[in-house]
């Protein structure tokens, strides 16, 4: 059995949000080295696809008149994109960028979008998400926030990063509510209602090899015209979700958990019943009155709820 160092580290600012990690391995040096490539791999991917920086490849491929030579990660969000946009039904879609500062003028207006403005806009993004020819990738006729799936790719990637380093056992990181493990042993992780985040986690979930996401907040959105409205907006139609107030997703990576659990916070709950069944993955999916339902794959025996 390897004599073992277990390295913890905790880090603000990353991605817009927080980054804690912890790795296993034979020795400090290891771990240390471990650390250094995640950090590596992070970097990297942020420069390619942070949705806020005006000098990642994706927002410098959407602000440009030429098509682009794409990097193979950000080809491979694109594709996953599209992937989790057709298996939820277009629930999930990294094209609401617009729909969203519609609302945001109509909470400043204190009048609802147009309803005929908010199809205009959901027919628009019927658009696929990049044209390919000889000459490059042309981005879509509207703006792109990939954070959905991105968030995700990123952290499964740095995780396999360290695991993947001399020496180490087991890692898992953790960005802003994104959570992977690999390697031996497992961790575990606290899941909130979206009503209550800042409370003690109700739920206690365990990973093996798994990965976890959360979305939605009842507490973030708009009042417009004395009503508030969810920031989640529901591709399909333009209008803010209502039915429910968010979801936690167990899954085999992260990216699959971060966009199923974005698709699910604007579904009804039969729609993401069925959704999560068809996917197999396990869920917590938060009703606005304080209700929980659980999917029957939810591992009920690891998770307990908490006073």
């Amino acid at each position: 059995m390897w004599p073992r160092c277990l390295h913890r580290a905790d880090y603000e600012q990353v991605l817009g949000t927080f980054l804690s990690l912890q790795i296993g391995a034979r020795s400090r040096a290891e771990a240390a080295e471990a650390e250094k490539r995640l950090w590596d791999e992070v970097e990297r991917l942020s420069n390619l696809l942070h949705p806020f920086d005006p000098s990642s490849e994706l927002n410098r491929w959407q602000s440009g008149t030429q098509p682009l030579h794409l990097s193979p990660e950000l080809q491979d969000v694109l594709a996953l994109a599209r992937t989790y946009q057709a298996v939820t039904g277009g629930a999930f879609h990294p094209g609401v960028v617009r729909l969203g500062e519609l609302w945001d003028e109509a909470a400043a207006t204190a009048a609802e979008p147009d309803p005929l403005l908010l199809q205009a806009e959901c027919s628009r993004l019927q658009a696929p998400y990049a044209v390919s020819s000889e000459l490059g990738t042309r981005p879509p006729p509207y703006r792109l926030n990939l954070s959905a799936v991105a968030k995700g790719y990123i952290v499964d990637r740095a995780v396999l990063a360290a695991v993947q380093s001399p020496g180490v056992s087991e890692a898992w990181v953790n960005i802003g509510g994104d959570l992977r493990h690999l390697g031996r042993g497992s961790c575990t992780a606290g899941v909130a209602h979206p009503a209550q985040p800042g409370e003690n986690p109700q739920y206690l979930v365990t990973l093996r090899g798994q990965a976890l996401a959360s979305s939605g907040h009842q507490q973030r959105g708009r009042r417009v015209a004395g009503r508030w409205h969810s920031h989640v907006i529901d591709p399909r139609t333009g209008r803010c979700a209502a039915a429910v107030a968010g979801a936690s997703v167990l899954a085999h990576c992260c990216a699959a958990a971060d966009a199923l659990a974005t698709a699910l916070s604007a579904l009804s709950l039969s729609e993401g019943l069925e959704l999560c069944r068809r996917e197999r993955v396990a869920a917590l999916i938060f009703l606005p009155g304080g209700q929980v339902r659980a999917t029957d794959c939810w591992p009920a025996r690891r998770t307990r709820q908490t006073a």
